[in-house]
């Protein structure tokens, strides 16, 4: 799939800047389901403070000590003390940073030539490339996180180049997930078929301790099928793999394909 990176993550950010735009003072102070600790405001300054961070501004003080409370992964524990800075920021500040911070980055991606040439990302040295969808991911997650806190369903279907650049990440992880967090065993198997905007449908099989694609191998009755979209917040941490079998967007069969929708998470 081939995209133009800087539109896509221009769509992502638009996104977020329309639903921010849209709070009113009760939106702001609302608590984000999947993160307890944050409240809106909070997601707000996560997807700003962590951009500013990456674009090279300068950064506000954080209290000391940083209280540091349970829920959520250990990426967003780690952005304890960007929150914690902005957390006396007035919305329009918030705004106001938001629109810097995601201008700079698309203007960044659009000048962008050498996609694998090495960066920085969030958990260390990644190509540009893999930054930009590292960002796609983060994102596109916590915009359904804002969208859950608002009382609005999740976009699960969203076909945006924008979210397949969020899943074709997690897709790149899924080998790594099958291996590590499932444990597959020494010439396991796995189908896995999701839909648009990725259209993949390929099998995993393990050999010599690691899980790669290979069309060719047999995945007997193990399968995993459904919206990369319902994929990308499972392993996120976004509910149960239960949660999203009743809504109809994923499915599995055979002990393998449960095992994956069960442990199958990325932190």
């Amino acid at each position: 799939m081939t995209i133009a990176r800087h539109a896509a993550m221009a769509g992502l950010w638009r996104q977020a800047v329309d639903l921010a735009e849209s709070l009113d003072t009760q939106a702001w102070g609302r608590q984000v389901p999947w993160t307890p600790a944050w409240t809106v405001a909070d997601l707000v300054s996560h997807l700003s403070g962590l951009q500013s961070m990456m674009n090279g501004e300068s950064q506000p003080a954080a209290p000391a000590p940083v209280e540091v409370t349970e829920g959520g992964s250990p990426f967003d524990h780690a952005m304890a003390g960007t929150v914690a800075a902005r957390r006396g920021w007035t919305p329009a500040q918030r705004l106001d940073e938001l629109h810097r911070v995601s201008e700079a980055h698309v203007a960044t991606l659009a000048a962008t030539t050498d996609w694998l040439e090495e960066t920085q990302g969030p958990v260390g040295t990644t190509t540009k490339d893999g930054l930009f969808r590292v960002r796609a991911f983060d994102v596109w997650v916590h915009l359904q996180d804002l969208r859950e806190a608002l009382g609005l369903p999740v976009d699960v279907d969203d076909a945006s180049d924008g979210a397949a650049a969020a899943h074709q990440y997690v897709l790149g992880l899924v080998p790594w997930m099958f291996a590590k967090r499932v444990g597959a065993s020494e010439g396991a198997t796995l189908r896995v078929t999701l839909g648009p905007p990725l259209d993949h449908d390929s099998v995993l099989a393990v050999v010599q301790r690691r899980a790669t694609w290979d069309p060719t191998a047999d995945p007997g009755e193990d399968l995993v099928n459904g919206s990369p979209g319902a994929l990308t917040l499972l392993v996120a941490g976004r509910g149960t793999a239960q949660r999203w079998r009743h809504a109809g967007a994923l499915a599995w069969a055979g002990a393998r394909g449960g095992q994956f929708a069960e442990r199958a998470r990325l932190f």
